[in-house]
């Protein structure tokens, strides 16, 4: 009985979890490159917002005029529409003058299940 126990289970890890973490994969399109982060803080004079992942680590990014801000509906915002503890999507990209990274696409969103356990929960 424990034996058939035990061969079930490493039958369903074989076959369930490789297809469970191929599905699980990021898409191929925009969103693919956005990272989950909740806003820490905003500087709208300097054009500078503090980015906190789920893991507590922070960073400071800015943002420029072609920096596109956009709510769950794809509706279009300002920099002054995000405030300390909005969650957000973000494309962030190395700046080419060397200083903090950029924000190319910025997004309102809250992190869902499936967002949680692709970031965090995958099977390697």
């Amino acid at each position: 009985m424990k034996l058939r126990t035990v061969v079930t289970i490493l039958l369903l890890n074989i076959l369930v979890v490789p297809a469970w973490s191929a599905r699980e994969k990021k898409p191929a399109d925009a969103s693919a490159n956005e990272d989950f982060f909740i806003i820490s803080s905003v500087d709208a004079p300097k054009r500078q917002i503090v980015l906190k992942r789920p893991t507590e680590v922070t960073e400071l990014v800015s943002v420029n005029d072609q920096t596109v801000f956009v709510d769950e509906q794809g509706k279009r915002l300002q920099l002054k529409d995000f405030r300390a503890g909005d969650t957000v999507y973000a494309t962030v990209v190395a700046s080419p003058g060397g200083g903090p990274r950029l924000v190319q696409h910025m997004r309102k969103g809250i992190m869902t299940l499936e967002v949680l356990r692709r970031a965090y929960l995958t099977f390697q």
